[in-house]
């Protein structure tokens, strides 16, 4: 696999998602309210400047084959920080090789790569395939951001974490932002209305979660999207927390993680892959 081209190929969207949100300011697209509006060009100015600061195609360590272009992790065991060793790279299933990433227990994992471990806004796009499909069986894809945990070590203590996951009730998977302030978990939405969700959650499907701080003084925005055969749609609405927590920390981490108590709940995702952090 040509790493770079599959990176350039990202920029490629990139600049693609640049022009959409142009066209959608300049001509008030989906745009109900001078909120809206406002909300929406805060976002596209961040979009603008974000760049990738780390690539992750989980795998093991590789003899570098010469000074890379882009900043893809050359190691999966050294750029990531895991609580336990409940993991695994599964190289029969993947979206590019060698392997993806297989949680096979309770597990926090953050990313240590040099470049992102500051990240009050930023992004994370990755794909993820669950063991089972939309019903009540547990399958969920947790992704913590502005993670106060020091290098080195990863938890759940003071975080923001947003889940996406399946559920026992029609329909059958539900969106939930959590926040942990010294070690109390709260629900600060929990989304069961979509705009659009995959078909299915048991095949590859890509997602994007983006955080950012509002310009006209909302405090913290989260959309969170999917990608339907090279288009990024909305899952919900965004999601707004005016306290904007650690927004000017020092340490500003993101990875993977779960909202459950680790001595009595054993799988937080199945498989992720070509994992891409973002930021300005």
């Amino acid at each position: 696999m040509d790493i770079d081209k599959l990176i350039e190929k990202k920029y490629s969207e990139h600049q693609k998602e640049l022009y959409e949100l142009e066209k959608k300011l300049e001509e008030y697209i989906d745009l109900k309210n001078e909120k809206e509006i406002k909300i929406e060009e805060g976002y596209y100015k961040f979009v603008k400047s974000l760049k990738i600061l780390g690539f992750e195609h989980w795998g093991y360590s590789e003899p570098p084959i010469m000074k890379r272009r882009y900043p893809i992790m050359p190691s999966a065991t050294n750029d990531w920080d895991f609580n336990t060793t409940s993991w695994a790279l599964d190289t029969s299933i993947y979206v590019s090789s060698p392997s993806s990433l297989r949680a096979t227990g309770v597990d926090y994992i953050l990313c240590k790569y040099t470049g992102t471990t500051v990240l009050p806004q930023g992004r994370i796009t990755t794909y993820f395939k669950g063991r089972y499909n939309y019903h009540g069986t547990p399958c969920w894809l947790g992704l913590m951001f502005r993670n106060q945990t020091a290098i080195g070590s990863a938890g759940r203590t003071n975080t923001y974490l947003a889940v996406w996951a399946s559920s026992s009730a029609s329909p059958y998977s539900d969106f939930t932002l959590y926040i942990d302030v010294n070690g109390t978990l709260t629900t600060l939405y929990q989304v069961s209305s979509y705009l659009d969700r995959p078909d299915n959650l048991d095949v590859w499907n890509e997602y994007r979660l983006t955080w950012w701080t509002d310009l006209g003084g909302a405090g913290l925005m989260v959309r969170f999207e999917f990608n339907r055969a090279g288009t990024w749609k909305k899952i919900l609405n965004d999601l707004n927390h005016s306290a904007n927590q650690w927004v000017n920390s020092t340490i500003n981490r993101c990875g993977f993680g779960h909202p459950f108590d680790p001595t009595y709940y054993m799988a937080f995702l199945d498989w992720v892959d070509d994992t891409i952090i973002w930021g300005p």
